[in-house]
C-alpha cells in the first residue's frame, strides 16, 4: 500500500503536538524547581517577621502560578485547540473524498456541523461508520470543549438544590453541593480526574497525560480513516 502524503501531515502536525505537550510540560517542571531553590535561598536569611510573611505570601502566589494556574491555561487551550483540529481534518478527509449527499426539496436535515457533519457525510456519502468506541470519545470531547469555550474551566455550583440539572457533590467539610452540570460530563470528568476543588472553586483540571490520549486517540483515528477510505493526497 502506498503512503497518503494527507495521512502523513495529520500524523507530522499530531507529532508535534505531543512534542509541544512535552516541551511545556518541562519548562514548567523546571521554572518550579528554579523557583523552588531562588525560595530556599531566600527564606535562609535573616528577615524580620514582616520580610518573612511578605516573602512567603510573594512565593505563595509565584508556586500557585507556576504549579496551578499556568498549567491549566496551556492544557485548557490545547484541547480546544486539538478539537478544532481534529473537527478541520474530518471535514477536509470529506472533500478529499469528494463526499455529496442528495437532498429532497421536503427532506427535514441540516447536516449538523463539525464532526457530526462529517460523520453524517461518511456514513451517508461512503457507506463508511467510524468506530463506535473512537466516536464516543470524540462527542465526549465535543461536550467538553463546548463547556470550556462558552463557559470556561470553572464548574457553577450552589448550596441550594436548584431547579435546573445538577450533580449533588459533598465537601471534605460536610457540606453538601450541587455543581450545574450534567451527569454524564461529571462522570467523564471524574473517570479522567479533571475535577478539583480549591480556594471555594470547582474548576476542570486536565492533565498533561490526558491531553497526550488525545494525540493518541486522533492518531489512531485517522491511521484507520486513511487506510480504510484511502483518500487521494
Amino acid at each position: 500500500m502506498g503512503i497518503n502524503m494527507g495521512y502523513l501531515l495529520i500524523s507530522f502536525e499530531l507529532e508535534q503536538m505531543s512534542k509541544y505537550l512535552d516541551l511545556i510540560q518541562g519548562t514548567l517542571n523546571d521554572s518550579f524547581e528554579q523557583l523552588e531553590k531562588r525560595y530556599q535561598n531566600e527564606i535562609v536569611q535573616e528577615l524580620s517577621d514582616d520580610e518573612a510573611e511578605s516573602l512567603e505570601d510573594r512565593y505563595t502566589d509565584e508556586f500557585i502560578e507556576v504549579g496551578h494556574d499556568f498549567p491549566r491555561l496551556l492544557l485548557v487551550s490545547f484541547i480546544i485547540t486539538w478539537y478544532s483540529f481534529i473537527e478541520q481534518e474530518l471535514l477536509n478527509l470529506c472533500d478529499k473524498l469528494n463526499l455529496s449527499i442528495s437532498i429532497r426539496a421536503k427532506d427535514n436535515d441540516n447536516l449538523d456541523k463539525g464532526i457530526r457533519r462529517a460523520r453524517k457525510f461518511l456514513l451517508r456519502g461512503k457507506d463508511y461508520t467510524i468506530d463506535e468506541g473512537q466516536w464516543q470519545k470524540l462527542v465526549d470531547i465535543s461536550k467538553l470543549r463546548n463547556i470550556l469555550v462558552h463557559e470556561g474551566k470553572n464548574i457553577a455550583y450552589t448550596y441550594h438544590k436548584p431547579d435546573r440539572q445538577s450533580v449533588e457533590y459533598s465537601l471534605d467539610n460536610g457540606l453538601t453541593t450541587y455543581l450545574l452540570i450534567d451527569d454524564a460530563m461529571f462522570q467523564y470528568l471524574k473517570k479522567h480526574e479533571m475535577i478539583e476543588y480549591t480556594l471555594a472553586r470547582f474548576e476542570i483540571v486536565p492533565s498533561f497525560d490526558y491531553c497526550k490520549s488525545l494525540v493518541n486517540l486522533a492518531e489512531e483515528m485517522f491511521k484507520t480513516l486513511y487506510y480504510n477510505l484511502k483518500p487521494n493526497s
